[in-house]
């Protein structure tokens, strides 16, 4: 009976045991530590399993608990919590998330690894993708536009529709070679940047940009590295969806004052040139032929994306659209479609595997860019668009009715040049840890791309020979990337901490292009389908070559580089920080005994804010110096460099058939070899009140040797040049950002920020008189762009305005132009200044008058938020650069300012006189480029939490940006901005068939269900 009994009370204690553990609901609330403001979607895990949960719009969350559970609060910028259910009754909790001092417990990409931002010894910035989602722009590059000191994002041609910026970091290291920066998108190496994500996507961008940050990319760093990671899905949450719609419109920002038809007939009456128009001509014609071609354009994005995932695994897909027309009406717009996803699986606590995939499809209509709006604007406003029954006037030329030419706004129309691109990609990666702390990871990309750009023009535009012609060109390549690493992460003894990675990379290019050329079909409906369909040749007189009708080339690009590299981190005392890197590249484009280079790199890091004689001092939150030096190289030239390459020539008869004549045009260099730059940077990271002010300065200096430089040789070689390692240049600046959160209350956060850098640029060395100082000689008439020892890279170098000749007198005993002489020159004309004093004005007279280079450049930034609304906005400038304004060199006898022309007996004028065409390239068309620009402001509202609830909706925010509303410049071009051939080493900073500038208003929704 006894026994019975305490087996009875055991069971009874049991089943009080197993009610106490039943499943309740707790609840809770998330708010910020600081501010008590609410904090939305919190992540809440029930450690050891696959339930979690995240907070609402309010903070608010409930998930089911046993006693015993542990949950885990994780939120991107704010220290991780965990709570236990004791069982004690209380399931309503209030969690209050501590803020991460200025995000130093954040983990930074670094380049096949991570740390936290605060164990940093190289120059790495942040951009967090949550400040790239109001900036409507089209690509990552645009974003980063006065984002970061020492990073140069400019539109060098203009914003035309599907347009890349230019982006150059802490200068040029190269005249031959490439600036560009290392585009690296979730590990794996982009040649062509991030034009595949959209702005939305993103989780963050680094940019690394000393050298102990980009060496362990060894061959590819020389430029710095962007690295750019995507938002990917979310563990143990129930799936999620987010929507962003948005459309906006596009104005000219400025046009030129043009002279009307009237005041044009009447300057051109005022010069001394006699009978200058067609008797037909009208002086009373006005025909704005640039308000002909331009409108309002429009663009429109799309952006969705679902996510979500278990305990083990997590998943998202992502899809958006992009449409842009052009300011130039007809034939000039661009559209763009992307679908990412991504998926990540524990398979088991020592393995984990993911797989990535996307594909892009671009369209492109280029028919109407820059060109097209600088002749519109180069037309005579006396010349009609339209004859009087509606059809296009051919009759273009002022001075005689009787030359008739195509109608430029008929060309526009008519014309086809379109272009699609298509990109695809798959990524997979396997990792294993096999002991807590060592991770082996395989990852693998393949990229297939094809490009097709087709044109036509029919006979009707062709006035002359009624014929028409057609041009078909298809690209394709496939890129493959193999990357494996061993990764070590261990603390010892807590004084101690070591982060280390050894790995290779396998990565190469295959490429193909077919084309094909014609003309003279028989039918305009054929298009570029039928391009074989055209006669071969046509013949002409038997003792002349034949014409070409018809043709078509192929080419084949294959390249391959091959890496192995390692880097050790290594903590002590938490204040202490080492980082040693290296990196040996083998390149298939460069020289046999020439193709492996080794790259190496050291760091230094002190925290002084650990130690005790600063913390006495109770001034930094956060205090770390950084020392580091490493070597970066580049074999950015083509793929057959070192290589002697034939070009066909003309037909020759041999034996009474036409045959192609090749000849080698570059010599073949055996001895090519990687470009080399070394780089040390000194840098401070300071905190102060609570980290809410933070600074960080950089001092560096840059080294480039073996650069790449083009040589001539003498005539007698046969041969025009050759590529060789014979230059030196140096880039040495300075980088300043101050940022900080001056007001952080309940309702009300202000955020501001600051950033300056300037950047010296030298060419050391050119391997002697021989190198080719001078390209596209031909391109602007007599300008030249040059490079010289001493000088920054592609100065511009020209004549020097001395006012105008006012009298015969003058003429007879001053210096007058070589070529035409005392007979030609003229009262009214342009006077150059006699540098050399030798009586005569030619080419030893030309001195250097151009500097494309900014003296500084700097961005001012801030967000002021009160509750439910948010302003932010975003001036950037650049100073002490200059522009060659060839546009109105071109438009000169066209342009409003010309109405005051120098006339006898007017006095001394600075405008020639009328009908001047003896203009040479001098510093009087060269101005100072500096300006400031309002880049974006956002205004934006969050939808009432309460009713959005009810509906389902986890959050609802619309809002307003503009794009460079405001520019303060003194500039008299469309855009201070603008470089005709960007930042390549030639003629940069020129002006002319630019695309025109344009301000910009958008209106968008985001919502998240």
């Amino acid at each position: 009976m006894k026994k019975s009994f305490i087996i009875y009370v055991c069971l009874i204690l049991f089943s009080f045991s197993v009610f106490a553990q039943k499943t309740t609901i707790t609840k809770g609330k998330v708010v910020d530590d600081n501010t008590n403001e609410p904090l939305v979607g919190v992540s809440i895990l029930k450690e050891g399993t696959a339930t979690g949960t995240t907070t609402d719009i309010n903070g608010n969350f409930t998930i089911p608990t046993q006693q015993g559970d542990k949950l885990v609060f994780n939120y991107i910028g704010y220290d991780p919590q965990e709570i236990i259910i004791t069982g004690k009754g209380k399931t309503s909790f209030s969690v209050r998330l501590i803020g991460t001092a200025i995000g130093l417990q954040e983990v930074v990409a670094i380049g096949y690894g991570n740390v936290k931002k605060r164990d940093l010894t190289g120059a790495v910035t942040t951009i967090k993708g949550d400040n790239l989602v109001h900036l409507q722009v089209a690509n990552v590059g645009q974003a980063l536009v006065g984002k970061i000191p020492g990073v140069m994002v400019t539109s060098p041609s203009g914003e035309g529709p599907g347009s890349s910026p230019s982006i150059i970091i802490r200068g040029e290291n190269s005249i031959n070679g490439s600036n560009s920066p290392l585009w690296v998108i979730d590990g794996f190496t982009r040649s062509g940047g991030a034009n595949t994500i959209d702005p939305e996507d993103i989780e963050s961008i680094e940019i690394l940009k000393d050298a102990s940050s980009t060496a362990i990319y060894g061959s590819r760093g020389a430029g710095g590295v962007i690295i750019v990671t995507t938002k990917k899905g979310a563990k143990s949450t129930k799936p999620h969806v987010e929507f962003k719609a948005s459309s906006g419109v596009k104005v000219l920002t400025r046009e030129l004052e043009m002279m009307d038809g009237p005041s044009y007939y009447q300057y051109w009456m005022n010069s001394d040139i006699g009978d200058y128009f067609d008797s037909s001509i009208s002086s009373d014609n006005n025909y704005n032929w640039a308000d002909a071609i331009t409108q309002n354009a429009v663009e429109e994005s799309y952006f969705t994306s679902i996510y979500g995932g278990s305990k083990d695994v997590n998943y998202k897909i992502t899809a958006d659209y992009l449409s842009q027309t052009g300011i130039i009406k007809y034939n000039n717009d661009y559209k763009r479609f992307n679908i990412r996803s991504y998926l990540d699986v524990n398979v088991n606590k020592y393995m984990k595997v993911g797989l990535t995939a996307y594909f892009q499809r671009t369209w492109k209509n280029s028919g109407g860019g820059g060109s097209n709006y600088q002749s519109a604007i180069e037309k005579s406003p006396l010349l009609a668009i339209y004859d009087e029954d509606g059809s296009y006037n051919y009759n273009m030329n002022e001075r005689d009715q009787s030359v008739v030419s195509s109608n430029m706004i008929e060309n526009l129309k008519d014309k086809i040049n379109k272009t699609q691109e298509n990109s695809s990609n798959l990524q997979a990666y396997i990792s294993l840890e096999p002991i807590k702390g060592l991770v082996f990871k395989s990852s693998g990309a393949i990229t297939y791309w094809t490009s097709k750009n087709q044109q036509f023009s029919p006979k009707h535009l062709d006035l002359t020979n009624n014929m028409n012609s057609a041009q078909a060109t298809e690209y394709q390549s496939d890129d493959y990337e193999w990357i494996n690493t061993l990764t070590l992460n261990k603390a010892f003894n807590k004084i101690h901490s070591v982060n280390a990675v050894i790995g290779n990379t396998l990565e190469g290019r295959n490429s193909f292009t077919v084309g094909a050329w014609g003309q003279d079909f028989p039918t305009d409906n054929f298009e570029y389908w039928a391009i074989g369909s055209g006669p071969k040749y046509e013949l002409t007189d038997a003792s002349e070559l034949p014409i070409l009708r018809n043709s078509g080339w192929t080419s084949y690009d294959e390249s391959t580089l091959l890496s192995y590299f390692g880097r050790l981190n290594y903590t002590f005392l938490d204040r202490y920080l080492f980082t040693v890197t290296g990196r040996y590249d083998g390149a298939s484009q460069l020289a046999e005994g020439h193709k492996w280079a080794f790259f190496p790199s050291a760091a230094f890091a002190w925290r002084l804010s650990e130690e005790n004689f600063i913390k006495d001092l109770n001034i930094f939150d956060n205090f770390k110096f950084r020392l580091s030096w490493g070597r970066t190289g580049s074999q950015g030239v083509s793929n057959y460099a070192t290589l002697g390459l034939a070009t066909q020539g003309d037909y020759s008869l041999q034996n009474g058939v036409y045959k192609p004549v090749y000849s080698v045009n570059d010599l073949a260099n055996p001895n090519l070899t990687w470009e080399k730059t070394n780089q040390t940077d000194a840098g401070i990271d300071l905190g102060f009140f609570n980290n809410r002010l933070r600074v960080v300065a950089d001092y560096y200096y840059k080294y480039t040797y073996d650069m790449f430089v083009t040589k001539n040789l003498a005539a007698e070689t046969g041969y025009g040049s050759y590529l060789s390692n014979d230059g030196k240049m140096e880039n040495k600046g300075f980088e300043l950002e101050i940022s900080g959160d001056p007001v952080v209350t309940k309702s009300w956060k202000v955020s501001t920020g600051f950033n300056f850098s300037l950047n010296r640029n030298k060419i050391l060395y050119l391997g002697g008189d021989s190198y080719k100082v001078y390209t596209n000689k031909n391109s602007y008439g007599e300008l030249l762009s040059y490079n010289y020892v001493g000088q920054p890279v592609s100065l511009i170098y020209g004549w020097v305005y001395d006012g105008i000749w006012q009298n015969e007198e003058d003429i007879k005993y001053g210096a007058v132009d070589e070529e035409a002489g005392v007979s030609q020159t003229k009262p009214g004309d342009i006077r150059y200044k006699d540098i050399n004093n030798d009586g005569v004005i030619n080419d030893k007279d030309k001195i250097l008058i151009m500097n494309p280079h900014p003296k500084f450049s700097g961005a001012f930034n801030g967000t002021i938020a009160y509750e439910n609304i948010s302003l932010s906005f975003q001036f950037q400038g650049m100073f002490g650069h200059q522009i060659y304004n060839y546009t109105k060199k071109n438009l000169f006898n066209k342009l409003a300012l010309r109405k005051n022309a120098w006339t006898e007996g007017s006095g001394i004028q600075d405008q020639p006189s009328a009908g001047n065409e003896n203009i040479k390239d001098s510093n009087y068309f060269v101005e100072d480029g500096s300006y400031v620009k309002l880049k974006n402001v956002t205004l934006s509202y969050m939808l009432s939490k309460l009713w959005m609830r009810k509906a389902g909706i986890n959050q609802t925010e619309i809002y307003c940006t503009g794009k460079d509303l405001l520019t303060f410049t003194g500039y008299s071009g469309y855009n201070p901005e603008v470089s005709r051939n960007g930042y390549s080493e030639s003629f940069r900073g020129v002006d002319y068939n630019s695309y025109p500038a344009t301000y910009s208003v958008y209106l968008g929704v985001k919502v998240s269900f």
